[in-house]
């Protein structure tokens, strides 16, 4: 994979406004059929019995029904929320902030949601999400590079489909969640085409499928703008320019080492191997080099 890539300072070369950017390596192939998740993925549907046709995304959605019940007595989107902020607490600095944003503006009355579509998130929470709300006659697409060929009690429809290329009709969509996914596109990380500019052309193509004055959740590790090849990308002010060409920005929020923050207080913060908090049980070998901070963007476009 990496051998096919000529110049590994392509992907740094005008990333950013400034033409500053640092290139960092971290290689990882988390192709399907290499890795011991989708093995075990796979076991798990044999061992129930039920083959390919087993969604963790609805046991997911089950199990967190039920924690709601059992601590708050009901599963109303502000259960969702706060059960949302808890689960993530402590485990990631990162997650425990979009999971919930991505809640909030779903909940959001002025925001068109009849089509909503997870790019990128296959067998992820930002899936799981809408069906925890469960948003009246809405139609859920997840749509990710791996096939889940899983049949979902909830009414989940799962589509194989890169990033950059969806598959989805023009201007169909009224809503996309884009959670954590956008920093990879192109890199390679689970057998997707490498492309240096992966990431812009994803949010074309989200621009494309949706319909206009529709809307965007995106969450994305922010700092100092950075490759790490082939694990993510980090960003800056610069590249969110470049990203969010043709939208428009309704809302930012952004995060440092767990907290909340404003952008000045993240922007420039480079690469650390121990956020505060995060990785007390990770062995130091296995601490790759980690974005301090994060952006949260509400999107809607022109």
């Amino acid at each position: 994979m990496v051998k096919n890539l000529l110049n590994p300072k392509d992907f740094i070369k005008n990333y950013s406004s400034d033409n500053q950017a640092e290139l960092l390596f971290w290689i990882v192939d988390e192709r399907p059929s290499r890795t011991l998740r989708g093995w075990l993925r796979n076991m798990w549907r044999l061992l129930l019995g039920k083959g390919d046709k087993s969604d963790t995304n609805d046991h997911e959605a089950e199990q967190a029904w039920r924690t709601m019940e059992s601590r708050w007595g009901n599963t109303n989107s502000e259960t969702v929320i706060q059960y949302l902020v808890q689960k993530f607490d402590g485990i990631d600095h990162l997650r425990k902030f979009e999971y919930a944003f991505l809640a909030r503006c779903l909940c959001n009355p002025d925001i068109r949601k009849n089509v909503i579509v997870d790019v990128g998130g296959g067998n992820s929470y930002s899936t799981v999400v809408p069906i925890l709300l469960r948003i009246p006659d809405a139609q859920i697409l997840s749509v990710d590079v791996v096939n889940h060929p899983a049949q979902s009690k909830y009414g989940v429809q799962y589509v194989q489909g890169d990033c950059m290329n969806t598959n989805l009709a023009d201007e169909s969509v009224d809503f996309v969640a884009f959670i954590s996914t956008l920093e990879h596109v192109g890199l390679g990380r689970w057998g997707d085409p490498l492309d240096v500019n992966g990431d812009i052309k994803a949010m074309q193509e989200v621009w494309r499928i949706l319909k206009p004055g529709g809307h965007v959740v995106l969450t994305i590790p922010y700092g100092y703008p950075t490759v790490v090849f082939n694990l993510n990308r980090i960003y800056d002010t610069g590249r969110v320019l470049a990203l969010t060409k043709g939208f428009e920005v309704l809302l930012a929020e952004y995060s440092v080492n767990g907290q909340s923050c404003t952008r000045e207080d993240v922007e420039g913060k480079k690469t650390t191997q121990f956020v505060p908090g995060y990785y007390r049980n990770v062995p130091k070998f296995r601490r790759h080099p980690d974005a301090q901070g994060g952006a949260l963007f509400l999107l809607r476009r022109n």
